[in-house]
């Protein structure tokens, strides 16, 4: 049962898993008066080969543990993946993200359409509850028009509200 929450190929959790779950962190952290931080990022990929971007996609969900601690849950969502980060304010939050966007970065992947590895960055939005945001729908919004304006300006950044 506990493995259909998860993608068979990339060990997250799939898009209705993470959204319940958001849901689920959202109604405790208002009942106890807590915080967490969610992070959506998306892969910057040329348009010149289509199917580089799915393999990305699952190249870096199988090393998405390796950047964030065990307590985080990490999930794909439409706009690209998501992670929320269990009790971690906003500070805390834009260094994580910024931690992550630069270890991606340095990595190297092999694409169809060249015999040389590349380098991937991403594109983030950062939020926080209940800073941003009291409901889910307003975080992933915020988060997603974060991510947006990222990408519109050249990708490999991460955009949070001030």
């Amino acid at each position: 049962m506990v493995t259909s929450l998860l993608d068979p190929s990339t060990g997250l959790l799939q898009q209705e898993a993470f959204l319940h779950l958001l849901l689920r962190e959202t109604g405790r952290a208002t009942r106890y008066r807590d915080f967490f931080s969610l992070f959506l990022f998306k892969p910057d990929i040329p348009e010149d080969d289509p199917g580089f971007e799915e393999r990305i996609a699952t190249a870096l969900s199988r090393k998405m543990s390796e950047f964030v601690r065990v307590t985080d849950l990490v999930g794909h969502l439409p706009e690209g993946m998501g992670i929320l980060l269990l009790h971690t304010g906003h500070a805390e939050a834009v260094r994580v993200a910024e931690r992550v966007r630069t270890a991606i970065g340095q990595l190297e992947f092999r694409s169809g359409a060249g015999p040389s590895p590349r380098g991937v960055t991403i594109s983030a939005g950062t939020v926080s509850f209940p800073r941003d945001g009291q409901t889910p729908s307003t975080l992933l919004s915020r988060a997603e028009r974060y991510l947006q304006q990222a990408r519109q300006r050249g990708g490999d950044s991460v955009v949070y509200g001030s």
